[in-house]
């Protein structure tokens, strides 16, 4: 196919979970190259079988590569995610000491207690991630901690242990109630 036909090629893109289009490739192109469509953009054109990020199809070449990628592997800062793994004994830990001082804590308390540690620990995690330059908006973290776990691990190419750590704290902590 030669650039003429290329530049008839009819092209749809995605744009907060809209089908937008149909549009020419040299329109596609230009919203690449202004920003306006992004790597993760979704893009389909006849031929294809299913949608494809830009970033993986024959006009990842119009992106403007001019930020390096986020760091993955040994080079994100796991400090506070190895916090967050251990955050159902801490959370324990506190409600024997606020026992032992105060009288056993409500289950109102107990359940505030629990989702502030953690919720907050992946609340700073996810900071932090973003400073490492990942796009971690719907990781879900106030709501489900393990989502959030496992998320991170996968985004970040590391292993799960800090995930199979947390379920094995909470359920152990949590039998620890009766």
């Amino acid at each position: 196919m030669n650039y003429s036909q290329e530049n008839n090629t009819v092209w749809y893109y995605e744009v907060k979970g809209k089908k937008t289009g149909p549009v020419n490739q040299d329109i596609l192109i230009n919203l690449i190259e202004n920003k306006t469509l992004i790597g993760e953009t979704l893009i389909w054109r006849k031929g294809y079988g299913d949608w494809n990020k830009v970033q993986d199809s024959e006009l990842k070449n119009f992106l403007l590569n001019d930020t390096p990628p986020p760091l993955t592997g040994a080079g994100v800062d796991n400090s506070v995610i190895w916090i967050l793994a251990f955050a159902p004994l801490l959370g324990l830990i506190i409600k024997i000491i606020y026992a032992e001082n105060y009288g056993e804590m409500s289950t109102t308390d107990s359940f505030c207690l629990k989702f502030i540690l953690n919720s907050g620990l992946a609340a700073w995690d996810d900071y932090k991630l973003e400073n490492a330059g990942h796009k971690t908006a719907n990781f879900g973290w106030v709501i489900l901690v393990p989502v959030y776990l496992w998320r991170r691990a996968t985004l970040t190419k590391q292993s799960r242990t800090y995930f199979w750590i947390w379920i094995v704290i909470f359920i152990l902590s949590a039998q620890g109630k009766s």
